[in-house]
């Protein structure tokens, strides 16, 4: 009998959770839950949820 797959963490997946609805785009759907886009900022290899902070990184390596 071949092993389970295992996730990103080398664990077995958890299939007792498994139900009507098995995908996550299915739960989505069912539950009316919406992906809503958001800015992400990078600089220098970072990455900011708002522009002032990648500003502030910005100005403080310029500074230096």
């Amino acid at each position: 009998m071949p092993e389970p797959e295992k996730n990103k963490q080398g664990r077995e997946p958890n299939t007792a959770k498994a139900g009507a609805a098995s995908t996550t785009a299915e739960q989505l759907k069912r539950y009316g839950i919406v992906m809503v886009p958001r800015p992400v900022y990078e600089w220098g290899g970072y990455r900011y949820g708002n522009p002032e902070d990648a500003i502030a990184a910005a100005k403080r390596a310029e500074n230096r």
